[in-house]
């Protein structure tokens, strides 16, 4: 699994993600994963994270037996790294009370 050393590396990767979707006839794919990336305004890295995971999900969900190997692996890729980043952000925004 490829890592990334910065959230700028991972648009990157994502916008490669774009460009092979639309190399392989999932126009309305990858313009999805576009439009969330580079059209949409978020408060937050957690809220496009959310977006984009949700995104990949139903691209896997739906074009699963489509998608050469590569893509897939790429696509399952993103997926897991947001998962991860959303479960570090998480765990990050937990508050304890601890009681005296």
């Amino acid at each position: 699994m490829q890592n990334f050393n910065s959230n700028e590396e991972f648009y990157i990767h994502v916008d490669e993600v774009i460009e092979m979707l639309r190399g392989q006839g999932f126009s309305k794919s990858a313009d999805d994963i576009y439009v969330l990336l580079h059209k949409m305004c978020w408060t937050t890295s957690s809220e496009l994270f959310e977006e984009l995971r949700i995104t990949f999900y139903a691209i896997l969900r739906e074009h699963r037996t489509l998608l050469t190997r590569e893509l897939q692996k790429d696509i399952e890729q993103c997926a897991s790294v947001l998962e991860e980043a959303l479960d570090t952000a998480s765990r990050a925004r937990r508050h304890f009370i601890v009681k005296a």
